[in-house]
């Protein structure tokens, strides 16, 4: 408990040292929380690249936020909020690129085996994550891991709940041949 108080303890002073653009500061925050933004960054990111550049952008906001944010309640959270709007930022800017899908095809449950999860690491389920289209990582980690409907996401995104919902059934359907060609081999589903 006394090492939880004396690291908040730190967290608060490194944070007041960004506010007063103490340079020492930002290199403490950003070490401390780099490897809790990457994990954030590589979820979104389609690369290990990406998620860098995402990552960057994200403390640069940080940066430039904390000077003229008042009052940051609960840090972790914030820093967090601006981690997935930078992701997001990110993939408004590359979704010139991305093709058109249909809005009409109807969500369905899919479960993945359990078996098959029980036997990736973290590593490898980033991996899988990265190997998705970009519209598909996005609605994906939005939906399932940051909780946003498929509504919010939509507005979020700029296109109808209807899409998000395909986005997250194709995702869905891509993950599972994914970790079901890692458990039975490259051939498993073709």
């Amino acid at each position: 408990m006394n090492t939880l108080v004396s690291q908040h303890f730190l967290e608060s002073e490194w944070i007041e040292g960004c506010r007063r653009g103490d340079a020492r500061c930002q290199e403490k925050v950003f070490r401390h929380f780099y490897g809790f933004v990457m994990g954030i960054c590589l979820r979104y990111a389609s690369s290990d690249h990406q998620a860098q550049e995402i990552l960057n952008d994200s403390f640069l906001k940080v940066f430039e936020n904390m000077l003229i944010t008042r009052e940051i309640h609960v840090f972790r959270a914030w820093l967090r909020r601006i981690v997935v709007n930078t992701a997001l930022d990110h993939y408004r800017k590359e979704r010139r690129r991305l093709e058109k899908i249909a809005t009409d095809v109807a969500e369905e449950d899919l479960t993945i085996a359990g078996d098959v999860i029980d036997q990736l690491s973290a590593e490898e389920i980033i991996r899988l994550l990265q190997e998705l289209p970009e519209s598909q990582r996005l609605v994906f980690n939005l939906y399932e891991i940051e909780g946003y409907s498929h509504q919010e996401i939509g507005e979020m995104l700029g296109f109808p709940a209807a899409t998000s919902r395909t986005y997250l059934t194709r995702g869905k359907q891509r993950l599972k041949s994914l970790m079901l060609q890692r458990k039975f081999g490259s051939h498993y589903g073709e």
